[in-house]
């Protein structure tokens, strides 16, 4: 395990993060490859998309180390420096607004708003804090650059931060999200959408899972829909933890979380959607996201997610199979397992994708 150790700039090298006001645009390279911090100040011209977000699968971090403002560098770092990845920072303008302001959502930390950057249009989160507060709130942030490129995941592109705030720059998802689409008069008609949708969510997050990266934030608001392609895309990467690598490859019910004070372990996520152990604060695992998962379908099968958190998971009442005709009726079986109040009796994600698939059949 490594040490935590202080990243102090080189004497010849201002850093961009001297004038507090300053907006500093930082990207993600893996540490073998990185510049050094007076060719990362010294270089002209944007970054293309490419190099914005390196996708290097990490090893399983020990620590996780974000410098203050006016420091160089933020560092994610493993018990192998090679496999390190750096995130440098250099000036740059930051994206523009739109005028007038589009909110593209909100939420207990901050608000989502519609931006541009590199002439595209992009989401731009807005998260407002400072000192400990913004590290915390940043460093989950953060995770979203360790998730590899996947078409049921919402692309991190870059981030800024100041005294006062940072904003997290994403990829534009123009369809609204499932929660809206829940809300509509429709609401989701079609079983072939609902079907899609319950796939690429289970997809989303075995991919997030097979990096150790847990999204403990798993609700309708958060699954965003893409109207190009009719598919699902999860967001929102605020309440993310990291496991070590060994526990969540061997599926343990209670996963260590990495560079994460104690205190902060279990806080964050939607408390109806929070699967029983992290409200009871007894631990958490990948399995607490297939428990968000099956609470945030139930609405696919005409049933209340209230039910399910207070009668299902405490009495362990089964739903009414009349209620779940066809082509859902095989769902009536596996939804109590991804309600069960024991993280062990449920399934993993990449366990979910194979009884969907057989349900199909």
């Amino acid at each position: 395990m490594c040490d935590l150790i202080r990243h102090s700039q080189s004497e010849s090298w201002k850093s961009p993060c001297a004038d507090s006001s300053t907006r500093v645009f930082y990207y993600c390279t893996p540490t073998s490859s990185r510049p050094s911090p007076q060719s990362a100040s010294s270089s002209s011209g944007a970054y293309s998309d490419e190099s914005v977000l390196g996708t290097s699968p990490h090893e399983d971090f020990t620590s996780f180390y974000i410098s203050p403002l006016r420091c160089a560098e933020y560092v994610l770092r493993s018990s192998s420096p090679s496999t390190s990845i750096s995130l440098f920072s250099r000036q740059c303008e930051p994206p523009p607004a739109v005028e007038p302001p589009r909110v593209l959502g909100a939420g207990g930390f901050g608000r989502v708003t519609l931006s541009s950057y590199n002439k595209k249009s992009v989401a731009l989160k807005q998260v407002r804090g400072t000192g400990s507060t913004q590290q915390r709130l940043l460093g989950r942030e953060l995770l979203a650059f360790l998730v590899p490129a996947s078409p049921f995941v919402v692309s991190a592109l870059g981030f800024t931060v100041t005294e006062s705030c940072f904003h997290v720059m994403s990829e534009l998802v123009d369809g609204g999200n499932l929660q809206s689409l829940l809300d509509s008069e429709d609401c989701l008609v079609e079983n072939e959408l609902k079907m899609d949708a319950i796939h690429q969510i289970a997809s989303a997050l075995a991919h997030c899972h097979s990096f150790s990266i847990l999204h403990l934030d798993v609700k309708p608001s958060n699954v965003l829909f893409v109207k190009a392609t009719r598919s699902f895309k999860l967001a929102d990467f605020g309440c993310s933890m990291i496991g070590r690598r060994e526990q969540v490859a061997r599926g343990e019910g209670t996963v260590e979380l990495l560079c994460c004070p104690d205190h902060e372990r279990l806080v964050g996520g939607t408390i109806p959607y929070q699967a029983p152990e992290i409200f009871k604060k007894s631990g958490v695992c990948c399995r607490s996201d297939v428990y968000s998962l099956g609470i945030c379908i139930t609405p696919f099968f005409q049933l209340d997610r209230h039910f399910v958190v207070y009668t299902v998971v405490k009495n362990g009442t089964r739903p009414d199979i009349d209620l779940i005709g066809p082509p859902f009726a095989p769902f009536c079986e596996l939804l109590p397992i991804l309600w069960s109040p024991d993280a062990l009796a449920r399934p993993s994600s990449v366990e979910v994708l194979q009884m969907i698939a057989n349900l199909c059949l």
